[in-house]
Order: structure tokens, then sequence, then C-alpha cells
């Protein structure tokens, strides 16, 4: 079929990503995770990029060295499309793979019901498509689509 990267935090990003594999299944999986105990038990696939606990945070050189390591992990897997579900480490992945071309879904987490996420309104920004599970959201990031909740 395809390739897909999947970007995600550990925890409850996941939790909920994990819960949509069927949605690709055939496609080669490359995930991108941050490391966490209850990741590395979780994500028992061939491919994972481990992303350290604070690569994304609290520093311009690590936002910086984020993005170069997004872009080239873009460049080095060519895939179809990247899917996320947001926090801290999708925004470097999201920016590289539009900037190369590569369609990107960011699918807001059920939990978010009065306003979407940062990373949400940064990843739309940036052109990616967005899926929310609460029509309250829709006005808020504007371009995104509501088709029910996932689960």
């Amino acid at each position: 079929m395809g390739k897909v990267i999947l970007v995600t935090s550990a925890g409850g990003h996941l939790t909920n990503l994990l819960a949509l594999r069927d949605a690709w299944e055939g496609w080669e999986e490359t995930w991108v995770c941050r490391d966490a105990l209850d990741a590395r038990t979780r994500l028992e696939v061939d491919k994972v990029e481990w992303l350290e606990k604070d690569a994304d945070r609290n520093h311009l050189w690590n936002y910086l060295g984020g993005f170069v390591r997004a872009w080239k992990g873009v460049k080095r897997e060519k895939p179809d499309r990247l899917i996320t579900m947001g926090a801290g480490p999708c925004l470097p992945w999201v920016i590289a793979a539009r900037i190369q071309g590569v369609p990107c879904l960011y699918i807001e987490l059920f939990g978010r019901v009065e306003k979407p996420t940062v990373s949400a309104k940064i990843s739309r920004w940036f052109g990616a498509k967005a899926f929310v599970q609460h029509r309250t959201l829709l006005p808020q990031l504007k371009g995104s689509t509501y088709e029910g909740t996932l689960w």
C-alpha cells in the first residue's frame, strides 16, 4: 500500500493512536515516539525512532535539533503520509513533512471539547488536515473535519 509515519507522545496519546491501527493496516509503519517505559513495552514494531524526553521543549536549540532530526527522518523514510495525535514531538515532524510535500493528518484528542490544542492549531497553520471529535471545535480550528468520535 504505502508508507506512514506515526508521531506521538507516550501515554494517552500513544494509547489513542494505537487504537486506530486498523486504519493503516497493510501500510509500512515508522513510529516516532517519546522514549518511555510504557511506549517501549507497547510499541513492538520494527521501526521506531525514540525521542529523548525533552527533545522538543524549553530551548530554541532543542526545537531546532528536533526539526533537523524530523527533516532527515522524513527524507529518509519518504512516507506517503504522516499521522499524529499531537503533543510536543509532532510539530517538528508535521512541519518537516509538510515542507517536503507529505500530507499530514492531525487527530485531536477526544478530551478536547472546548478549545483545540496549540499543536493542532500550528499543524493546521502548516497545512495538515485536522480531524476533531467534537463539533464545538470546528469554528476554532478552521478547515477541520468532524465525522463523529473515533470510539
